[in-house]
């Protein structure tokens, strides 16, 4: 009896900093997006895109490694067809995309499980996706 108590209580310490957040974004009653914090860091969101009450995207974070992980259900059967990771590239004197971000993205084409697209991609930190740049300054 002794040692389960100081157990439980260093299990209830350890998840004390673990907070969930959860929205109702379209106030139908039913949650869209729920949040989840580890030591006040957001490490992951859950959302429902089509208000059907079930979890079609997860976000995960993770900032010791500059990743972020992004898996989608894109035909709500609620498996996930389409899986983005987002990572920093290692500085290394001999890789061409040190410090790039490297994207992967698995496309599963017609929902059977298994990816039949799988391709990666390498964009510099600060490179500006917008399709009109900002003017430059003379």
């Amino acid at each position: 009896m002794k040692l389960i108590i100081p157990i439980f209580l260093c299990l209830n310490v350890l998840s004390a900093s673990r907070v969930e957040k959860k929205v109702d974004i379209n106030a139908d009653g039913k949650i869209d997006r729920i949040e989840i914090y580890e030591d006040k860091e957001l490490i992951e969101v859950r959302e429902d895109r089509n208000q059907d009450g079930k979890i079609d995207v997860i976000t995960i974070h993770k900032s010791a490694t500059f990743s972020k992980q992004v898996r989608q259900d894109t035909n709500f059967d609620g498996k996930y067809d389409r899986i983005k990771t987002f990572k920093k590239v290692k500085e290394s004197p001999n890789n061409k995309n040190a410090g790039k971000i490297q994207i992967r993205t698995q496309v599963d084409k017609d929902h059977n499980g298994s990816y039949e697209i799988d391709f990666y991609n390498y964009i510099n930190p600060l490179q500006q996706t917008d399709s009109n740049p900002s003017p430059k300054i003379p």
